[in-house]
């Protein structure tokens, strides 16, 4: 028989829980208990501690994510001008939009890019890898041309020179911040 605790709880036949947890069919476990078990089990001994330094940055992200998330379904449903108070009009804004030339291209320009990309990024990915991987003829030639540095910065995945194939020049120009006064005159 387990060692009895002396504050332990008596059962309805007098007896006391052992404290290396003899149970009782005629005791259920209490939901609040199974769930601490459960949390110290997998979380550790001072799982308390974790919830508290996690909640700051819950917090933060609740606050700079969800909030303007649903301020902006809720302004969505309304009607908002400029020093107005919005007027609600529900679902009849999503309505609208569905009946829209200009939505309706940008929906189908927006699959048929996503689509072709990945399609285009998988078929290349692909023979990259089979070349990276075979025994041909000048192989260490081909793996440098494929991982040689883009702009002089070393490229650590394939994924940018499979981009630049898909789109060309979409990704080979420099942004404004890597622009020196030369390229702005040269342009």
């Amino acid at each position: 028989m387990a060692t009895v605790h002396p504050s332990s709880p008596p059962l309805p036949g007098g007896e006391r829980v052992g404290v290396r947890g003899g149970f009782h069919p005629n005791v259920a476990p209490r939901p609040r208990a199974a769930l601490e078990v459960t949390l110290r089990r997998l979380l550790g001994p001072d799982y308390r501690m974790g919830f508290l330094f996690v909640a700051p940055i819950v917090v933060l992200v609740l606050a700079l994510v969800a909030y303007p998330f649903c301020y902006a379904v809720y302004l969505s449903m309304t009607r908002k001008y400029v020093g107005m108070p919005p007027v609600w009009v529900g679902f009849e804004n999503y309505v609208r939009l569905t009946y829209d030339g200009f939505f309706q291209r940008a929906v189908v320009n927006s699959f048929t890019f996503t689509f072709a990309s990945v399609a285009i990024k998988t078929v290349l990915g692909m023979g990259m890898a089979l070349v990276l991987t075979s025994k041909i003829r000048f192989r260490s030639f081909w793996t440098g041309v494929l991982l040689i540095p883009k702009n002089g910065k070393p490229r650590h995945t394939l994924t940018p020179m499979t981009e630049d194939i898909a789109v060309p020049g979409s990704l080979s120009q420099p942004t404004p911040c890597e622009r020196t006064p030369n390229t702005w005159t040269s342009r």
